[in-house]
């Protein structure tokens, strides 16, 4: 079996900048109600909270916040450095006991040509992925069994969308973003896949989805209730997730309504 090899990195500057920058923006919320991004942006730098107004534009949000990150990475950089030492070795052997059970669970093989998944550590209130070129952020602050949580979460979304392409080839797929129907289906079957005993047993921390995905009702039940009964009843994964995501298209409008 083929198993891409971690490639843990520190985020750059202008990464960082830009990325806590973005989150600020009054619009983002407005866009996607899932996270609390000014909330936890300030939470993780509340110095932050003492100079950015809601006036403030993009140029002066960018430039105080680089102000900020220049000063506290500069700081940081030797932990940083120590636990990109620490992370990898963990990542490596995660890559050992836990992505094969992943890809079994799935019923895919992990692709020669996406050799490296690559984790970058950053000034992360969020951790951002990209599922089409295997990237991903976790805040370098975070706890070590935190912070491979969080990274298990984000590899079964890289799963996730390699068997959708599997099963859908002849459609051009991209970088599934909030609020796409691909996105939400992502986000939702953490709750099943992670939680199946196989792979359950050898997690630290439990896993769970979005909290609004178990208490906003869909057709009278918690969102969560369907998913599980799609997941259970299923054939095969290719056929969980048609039928997920069929359901989620399905009733697309009333879910962003409600789960943000």
């Amino acid at each position: 079996m083929f198993l891409p090899k971690f490639i843990v990195k520190e985020a750059d500057l202008e990464w960082n900048i830009n990325f806590i920058s973005n989150l600020l923006q009054p619009e983002l919320t407005i866009q996607n109600g899932s996270l609390p991004f000014r909330e936890r942006t300030f939470g993780l730098l509340p110095e932050l909270k003492e100079v950015i107004k809601i006036s403030d534009d993009h140029s002066i949000i960018k430039n105080k916040v680089a102000k900020i990150l220049k000063d506290k990475l500069y700081k940081d950089n030797s932990y940083i450095k120590e636990k990109v030492y620490m992370l990898q070795i963990e990542l490596d052997k995660l890559r050992c006991y836990f992505l094969p059970e992943l890809l079994q669970l799935f019923e895919i093989d992990w692709l020669e040509s996406e050799p490296y998944i690559t984790c970058y550590l950053g000034c992360c209130p969020v951790f951002p992925r990209k599922v089409v070129t295997k990237e991903l952020w976790i805040n370098y602050s975070t706890i070590l069994d935190k912070a491979l949580a969080g990274v298990i979460h984000e590899i079964d979304h890289f799963v996730l969308f390699n068997k959708w392409k599997s099963i859908h080839s002849n459609e051009l797929v991209s970088e599934p973003e909030h609020p796409e129907v691909l996105w939400f289906l992502e986000e939702i079957a953490v709750e099943p896949t992670l939680n199946e005993p196989t792979i359950k047993k050898l997690l630290s921390y439990p896993q769970k989805a979005y909290s609004q995905f178990y208490t906003e009702k869909i057709l009278g039940k918690p969102l969560i209730e369907h998913i599980m009964y799609f997941y259970q009843s299923r054939v095969s994964m290719a056929d969980f997730l048609n039928m997920a995501y069929g359901f989620i298209l399905a009733n697309h409008t009333e879910i962003v309504k409600k789960c943000g």
